[in-house]
């Protein structure tokens, strides 16, 4: 998660995994932006260190990681 506001943060995750070809979702959550990936680890890995600078007008405090869970199914990616 990421303490973000209007700065596009959720649209940029999303653009970026489906670039990737990862599955899942990104939603907003209070001020935070959270998300579920699911892919090729070095493409998971790879995402995960963009989003700890993220979108030009973003200032990154923290991102946090969790690994395992249930996996989305195999597709899209999508913002919810």
């Amino acid at each position: 998660m990421a303490a973000v506001t209007r700065v596009g943060f959720r649209r940029w995750i999303w653009r970026r995994a489906q670039l990737r070809g990862l599955s899942g979702w990104v939603r907003n959550k209070d001020t935070s932006v959270e998300a579920v990936l699911s892919g090729p680890g070095r493409a998971v890995e790879s995402l995960v260190g963009r989003c700890r600078t993220g979108p030009a007008k973003a200032l990154v405090a923290e991102v946090d990681v969790a690994a395992g869970g249930e996996a989305p199914a195999e597709g899209d990616f999508v913002m919810l």
